[in-house]
């Protein structure tokens, strides 16, 4: 009876025997082939080898092998025509279509698809027929549950293994996208003058629309103190009157500016996140693009791009690094992240320069680096959240750091 049941669709399955032959051994697939595509997916995992992308593939074969024919048996058992199988792949009709394939009783008498599933059976091993049947069931559904937890055992082994093991910090394995080619020109750097203080001259900036929808002009608070050069530093509070001076620019084109007109956030100066918000000058033209505020939190494992320029690279614009963000430390809109570099960088003049996601929003400043090779570059950098700017200051007035 039931040698061709994976193949033949000119014949009825009742309820019991579609239950073992099909729903079980596709559950025992399906948990653990969503569970491996989840935790790829959380962990952006895009180059961890072809072995998670084969099992999945090859579950998905399996369990529509698995569900295709016995569920088109199934729909004539109570005299539906077989193409009602396509609403199994309908969300949440799907699910009202499930109950109905295991709750309708087929019909009592020959249909247009044959006779029922006892009387057939009858027909073939007299009134001894039950003995016969349960021989012939219990044989394809014992294979197929054995296929299906070989198969749910690998994905499952997948999942656990990039649970476990896939490390973020090898960037080398994960971090396979290239940079885009195509982005406008987004990072800046400074040059700026002050009353009773040494002069800052480079490092990063960056623009995004502020919540007033006017430009502002983002960097790194530190570069006001001795790490941009500037003596004696300069609190954020104190800024707009140290100000002599300012402006922005691509670091070529010194040129093609905009300026500043002081602190937009003050009270940054109560927190200890390490950023500056300044008003910028209104001017008809920009000399790079305004990014946008990211409206949600990062997550860990996500690819996102440092966009600056090596010291060591005279006629640099801009380059973007893809990275990956491998830890958060504390609470929006205090939080910093610490991401994982593809490439190496030689991180002097990245203070300042924006951390943008893959759809070219702004998340986070460049602030640190650490892990130092041989030739003077770093793997990882930290970086600082601008969601306390993208609130204007509301959420709190001190750092939990």
């Amino acid at each position: 009876m039931y040698e061709n049941v994976f193949l033949s669709l000119n014949r009825r399955l009742p309820r019991k025997e579609y239950l073992f032959l099909s729903i079980i051994p596709f559950l025992i697939i399906s948990y653990p082939a969503l569970t491996s595509i989840a935790i790829s997916y959380t962990l952006r995992a895009q180059d961890l080898g072809i072995l998670p992308i084969i099992l999945t593939g090859l579950s998905v074969v399996i369990g529509l092998l698995l569900v295709t024919a016995p569920t088109i048996q199934r729909l004539h058992d109570f005299d539906a025509p077989g193409w009602l199988i396509v609403l199994l792949f309908i969300p949440y009709i799907s699910l009202l279509m499930l109950l109905v394939l295991l709750c309708v009783p087929g019909s009592k008498s020959e249909n247009q698809y044959g006779l029922p599933a006892h009387d057939r059976h009858r027909s073939n091993f007299g009134d001894d027929y039950r003995p016969h049947t349960a021989k012939s069931l219990w044989k394809p559904a014992l294979a197929n549950l054995l296929i299906s937890l070989m198969v749910g055992s690998g994905l499952l082994a997948s999942t656990i293994y990039q649970t476990l093991y896939a490390d973020p910090i090898k960037t080398g394995e994960l971090l396979a996208l290239s940079a885009p080619t195509d982005y406008p020109q987004i990072v800046l750097t400074n040059a700026a003058s002050f009353k009773g203080h040494t002069s800052l001259y480079g490092a990063s900036a960056f623009l995004v629309t502020g919540p007033d929808d006017k430009p502002l002009l983002l960097t790194a608070r530190h570069l006001i103190g001795d790490s941009g050069g500037v003596s004696p530093e300069i609190e954020p509070q104190e800024l707009d009157n140290a100000i002599e001076h300012w402006i922005a620019h691509p670091r070529t084109q010194p040129e093609n500016s905009i300026g500043i007109s002081g602190n937009f956030l003050p009270a940054m100066g109560r927190t200890n996140l390490d950023v500056l918000a300044l008003n910028t000058i209104e001017q008809p033209d920009f000399p790079a693009k305004i990014l946008s505020f990211r409206d949600q939190p990062p997550q860990i494992g996500e690819l996102v791009y440092i966009a600056g320029c090596e010291y060591a690279e005279a006629d640099c614009l801009q380059r973007m690094w893809p990275a990956q963000i491998v830890d958060i430390v504390g609470m929006e809109p205090f939080a910093s992240y610490d991401i994982a570099l593809k490439d190496p960088i030689a991180l002097a003049g990245f203070s300042g320069a924006p951390v943008i996601d893959q759809d070219g929003n702004a998340l986070a400043v460049v602030t640190s680096g650490w892990n130092e090779d041989e030739t003077g570059k770093y793997n990882f950098i930290s970086a600082e959240s601008i969601e306390f700017v993208r609130r204007g200051g509301v959420g709190g007035k001190s750092s939990p750091k």
